[in-house]
């Protein structure tokens, strides 16, 4: 029986301010926070339409690694679907 053991904890959701920075403070994992714009009866067109935007806490360490492997695995996701 496998765990789930992500390296890196994306948040794809409208949430209030400062949950992402409450989690990031209970958890070992880094959270990544990418805010998901549109209307829900729309939401499947809308997310391939909007601009993605990600956030990370700065006080975590290593940002740039979390962020690089954030970049290699969208990049991967990409090609899969071209």
């Amino acid at each position: 029986n496998k765990k789930f053991d992500p390296k890196i904890i994306i948040i794809r959701s409208t949430i209030k301010s400062g949950i992402t920075k409450l989690l990031q403070k209970k958890l070992q994992k880094p959270i990544i926070y990418s805010v998901t714009r549109g209307v829900h009866r729309r939401m499947a067109n809308n997310v391939k339409r909007y601009t993605n935007f990600f956030a990370i806490d700065k006080s975590k360490k290593n940002n740039h690694v979390i962020l690089n492997q954030l970049i290699f695995f969208l990049q991967n996701q990409l090609l899969q679907l071209v």
